[in-house]
């Protein structure tokens, strides 16, 4: 019997930058195993599903699970922008006023919040 590190329902992320749509830090919602072993993924914001190698995948923090209209704080904008969507190759799209910017991932700043 083969070991499954994810079980279907899961929301994980890629750790490494080597895939384009299920890209880096993009969350995706595991949906199973193929026959190979190979783990089935729909990313956020995509609709497809794509098979990867689960090892460069972990766990998302549900407090880094960003949502559509959410209010974030970005690095380099002085007030907080709004969350759009999820993109490929380690992108997301906010909009700040009325202007869309495509930033990395990586300038998210997350808060270590907890709501009662």
């Amino acid at each position: 019997e083969k070991y499954f590190m994810f079980n279907i329902g899961d929301i994980v992320r890629a750790t490494t930058r080597r895939y384009v749509y299920t890209s880096y830090m993009r969350p995706c919602l595991v949906k199973g195993y193929d026959s190979l072993g190979k783990l089935l993924i729909e990313p956020f914001d995509d609709g497809s599903t794509y098979d990867v190698d689960g090892t460069d995948f972990e766990i998302v923090p549900p407090n880094e699970i960003l949502k559509q209209g959410q209010e974030i704080l970005v690095k380099g904008f002085e007030n907080r922008v709004v969350f759009k969507k999820y993109l490929s190759r380690g992108q997301i799209r906010v909009t700040d006023d009325d202007w869309f910017h495509d930033i990395s991932i990586d300038d998210v700043i997350y808060l270590r919040e907890f709501y009662v």
